[in-house]
């Protein structure tokens, strides 16, 4: 089951959708539409295929039946027994908190792609998580999944991690963007935005140090670097 559907979120789906083995059953989206095209713009899917639902049984109904689901309520994933693993990919570290306490507390696995989330309250849902047996991690393919990578492919081989980090280009007018220019800075034109489902707030923090500042706190948690962690402005 995923939740939220935007740049990553549906890019996952889509990715799901090439694979064997693994499908992205659930979608909790309140745009619904947009769950609708995550669904269908990787091309295996036709609207046939979709069911929009509100409750536990009709999702697990239209699972059985070989269909997608689309919900609004992200609560709702982590009650269908159907569901082996929960997705966060909203990007609200609120909504994110607490779609992952909820997820936890129905013991399912989850993966949390809301690392500003996981910065905040990430050690408790780790606990959480240990206590009821199942699997609390970061994603891969992004950061500070892949440098996470990195740290346990050197010590694999035997060698003593004492930093990482990564690497930004801090612009001079940087530090006085808003999201309300983001888009302009970027060069985005609004079919970009639309068709990418850009946020507009999240690519600003890319550009003034904030995301790469969140992203290594989540590294150093997560490799036990803390205070060794650090992300380099240039």
């Amino acid at each position: 089951g995923i939740i939220g559907t935007g740049k990553f979120g549906s890019g996952l789906v889509a990715q799901l959708a090439q694979m064997r083995g693994m499908e992205a059953s659930v979608i909790a989206e309140l745009d619904v539409e947009r769950a609708k095209h995550a669904y269908t713009a990787a091309g295996r899917l036709v609207a046939d295929d979709l069911r929009v639902v509100r409750t536990v049984g009709q999702m697990n109904d239209a699972i059985r039946a070989g269909k997608r689901a689309i919900v609004e309520d992200g609560k709702l994933l982590a009650q269908s027994d159907l569901i082996d693993v929960v997705v966060e990919a909203t990007g609200s570290p609120e909504v994110g908190a607490r779609m992952a306490y909820h997820t936890l507390q129905h013991k399912k696995h989850l993966v949390m792609v809301n690392v500003e989330a996981d910065v905040t309250v990430g050690p408790l849902l780790r606990r959480m998580a240990d206590a009821a047996g199942v699997v609390y991690t970061l994603v891969d393919g992004d950061q500070p999944g892949c440098t996470m990578n990195m740290i346990e492919w050197a010590r694999t081989l035997g060698f003593e991690i004492v930093a990482a980090g990564r690497g930004t280009i801090l612009y001079p007018d940087d530090p006085q963007g808003t999201p309300d220019n983001a888009a302009a800075r970027y060069g985005f034109d609004a079919e970009t935005i639309e068709r990418r489902h850009i946020n507009l707030k999240m690519y600003n923090s890319f550009r003034d140090g904030t995301k790469a500042q969140v992203e290594m706190t989540a590294l150093a948690n997560a490799a036990a670097l803390v205070g060794k962690a650090f992300a380099y402005l240039v």
